[in-house]
């Protein structure tokens, strides 16, 4: 899985940046691991990003 990493910190960026909202299959399992590897620490960001409340 060489690049995911980086590739879920450009999701992640994208997502903080237009306020999308959404649930992707597979990466709640991802962000619920165990460690601080960048998979799993831009996981948890993305996932945050994506269920964090719209401001008005």
């Amino acid at each position: 899985m060489r690049g995911l990493g980086e590739l879920l910190a450009i999701a992640a960026d994208c997502a903080e940046r237009s306020g999308a909202r959404g649930d992707l299959a597979h990466l709640a399992g991802t962000a619920e691991r165990h460690g601080s590897s960048k998979v799993v620490t831009q996981a948890r960001r993305l996932r945050t990003a994506l269920t964090r409340e719209a401001v008005a």
